[in-house]
């Protein structure tokens, strides 16, 4: 659903490009809130209430998406949605961390992207080909996708996490310190958390900027199917990238690892900018699984860093800092590549990327050079 935003507003409700990178903001407004709200209230009431809670509202904001999808209400139910939708991944990092050895958390962690990424690459097929006639079966299909989650977590999943509020009878709270201040304490993670922000401005243009360049190319309806094709390429190669990558990195420096990942959205992401005419439109999917590596490692290794720094009643919040800082880089990421756009190309855009993703990769070796000595 996220993916095909840039078209569902410019093309169903009509807004212009600039106005698109506002609304995308808000929804990354939403999602850094709801990533925070979500570590905080899944650290102190237990993880498995307050995801069920959360889906359950989730359900509600998709199935009135359905009905307002050609209306300005749908913007409403977006945010709603995303406000739900970002609470999950702190949530489900933490109770992976809880129920795991340290040794074996690379393994879970990259079979629950594998699992993400066959059921978005179906997910984008379907929302490619009925992007134009079914619009609202969209989230009507995500609100199915969600129910079916709520049934499988309320009776095969079992949470065995003590609530903060009950373990602080036995660790005073005047003993507990402060959140802040571990985080600052700890200079490699600031500076993890600060190149996620530039991290997450250049993969946000995937969903921002590359959609409106097919539409550019080929026109909004034959571009959203290009739009699919590229996420299907990205979602095939998660299946295929996350045993390899599994392999290669195991036991490696996080910090290093990620700094990989960087690299590769430098390179994955900057070759766009080569990308001048529609006759070389292919050539974004032939780079796709590139920066998809990077996606790959970004997205398991951040979980097992965040959850190896953190204390058991801290761990969600942890797993909510990625979402913070890369929420930031996607809430900047559009309307500030939306103005940058106005008098240039679509090549100049993907060569910000490019030295963003860079700037990222720099930082993280630094973060590395500092946990080694420590």
């Amino acid at each position: 659903m996220f993916s095909m935003n840039s078209l569902l507003m410019t093309s169903i409700l009509g807004l212009s490009e600039v106005m698109t990178g506002y609304i995308m903001v808000l929804l990354a407004i939403c999602d850094i809130v709801g990533s925070l709200i979500g570590g905080k209230l899944s650290d102190r009431y237990g993880r498995k209430r307050v995801l069920m809670t959360v889906m359950a509202i989730e359900l509600i904001a998709l199935a009135f998406g359905g009905y307002y999808v050609r209306t300005y209400w749908i913007i409403l139910c977006e945010c709603v949605v995303m406000f739900c939708f970002s609470m999950f991944f702190p949530i489900i990092g933490a109770l992976i961390t809880d129920k795991t050895q340290e040794g074996k958390r690379e393994e879970s962690f990259s079979l629950l992207f594998l699992c993400v990424n066959v059921g978005f690459a179906l997910g984008q097929v379907i929302a490619g080909l009925i992007f134009y006639n079914y619009t609202e079966w969209i989230f009507w299909g995500q609100g199915i996708a969600t129910l079916l989650m709520m049934l499988i977590m309320g009776f095969l999943i079992e949470d065995n996490y003590v609530p903060e509020q009950k373990a602080i009878s036995e660790n005073s709270a005047k003993n507990r310190q402060n959140l802040l201040s571990l985080i600052l304490k700890d200079k490699p993670l600031v500076l993890f958390l600060i190149a996620t922000i530039f991290t997450g401005y250049a993969y946000m243009q995937v969903s921002y900027m590359m959609p409106l360049q097919y539409a550019s190319f080929f026109g909004p309806e034959t571009g959203s199917k290009w739009v699919a094709a590229l996420w299907i390429v990205n979602s095939v190669f998660c299946i295929v990238w996350s045993p390899v990558i599994l392999k290669l990195t195991k036991n490696k420096n996080e910090f290093k690892v990620i700094m990989w990942a960087a690299i590769l959205f430098m390179i994955g992401m900057g070759s766009f900018a080569l990308i001048n005419r529609a006759s070389l439109a292919w050539l974004i999917l032939v780079m796709t699984p590139v920066w998809t590596a990077g996606e790959v490692i970004l997205s398991v290794h951040n979980s097992i860093l965040l959850g190896s720094r953190a204390e058991e009643h801290y761990r969600a919040r942890y797993q909510s800092l990625y979402e913070f800082t890369n929420g930031a880089g996607r809430m900047i990421g559009p309307v500030t590549m939306g103005y940058f756009l106005v008098g240039r190309t679509y090549g100049n855009g993907w060569a910000l990327t490019g030295v963003l993703a860079a700037i990222a990769g720099i930082i993280l070796y630094r973060a590395y050079r500092l946990d080694t000595k420590s």
